[in-house]
């Protein structure tokens, strides 16, 4: 069974697309009606990507585009199953092109896992001290934060923060996680780069909202 995770990385998505877009690889796009079946079913590749403009272009025939709503969502699958997202026209339109659609702002992407992933339950909580460049006017500003970990393997970490302390994080920035050596052969102190996160509650751990934070080991 395929795992599947939530991306809203700007830079991950783009070159997600832009590798399918140069191995012409083909998607299946669709929409659903009020019951949600799909209709409007169709195999196509992606025509032209411009991830600067924030746009791409898909093959589609004058006769699909009449039976589209355009003013829908339009739903795509890899047909890899690697890939899966929702997106809408752009309102900017060329006549007589190609229909364009706008990057997706979130993606779900297949989980591949090179390393057994060890996940914690609430009433086992393993932190870790982690420390996150922040966006700050100062220069090096940086939080100092003891996280709850989720799940951990060699290649990454899942931790928690708050609502709070995420708003302040700079994902762009490497951070830093100390106190690692519990699991198999780590070094205590490793680095990472945020991948993706996602918002939830989890009892026994947190009273408020938190964010769950997908770090790969760089």
């Amino acid at each position: 069974m395929k795992e599947y995770r939530i991306s809203k990385s700007r830079s991950e998505i783009v070159k997600q697309l832009e590798s399918k877009f140069k191995l012409s690889e083909t998607f299946t796009m669709w929409q659903k009606d009020q019951d949600g079946k799909r209709v409007l079913v169709i195999d196509t590749i992606l025509k032209e990507f411009h991830p600067h403009d924030g746009y791409f272009t898909l093959k589609i025939s004058d006769e699909e585009i009449k039976k589209a709503d355009l003013k829908g969502d339009f739903y795509f699958l890899l047909n890899g199953h690697d890939l899966v997202f929702k997106s809408k026209l752009s309102r900017e339109q060329v006549k007589g092109s190609d229909l364009r659609f706008l990057i997706p702002k979130d993606v779900r992407l297949e989980e591949l896992r090179d390393h057994p992933r060890k996940y914690f339950e609430a009433e086992e909580i393993r932190k870790v001290k982690v420390r996150i460049p922040a966006t700050s006017s100062e220069e090096n500003f940086e939080i100092y934060s003891e996280c709850p970990v989720l799940n951990i393997s060699k290649s990454g970490i899942c931790i928690l923060v708050s609502k709070d302390t995420f708003k302040l994080i700079d994902s762009t920035k490497p951070l830093t996680i100390e106190g690692l050596n519990f699991f198999e052969d780590l070094p205590n102190i490793r680095s990472g780069l945020i991948r993706n996160n996602r918002l939830q509650q989890k009892k026994n751990i947190a009273q408020d909202d938190f964010y769950a934070i997908g770090i790969e080991f760089i």
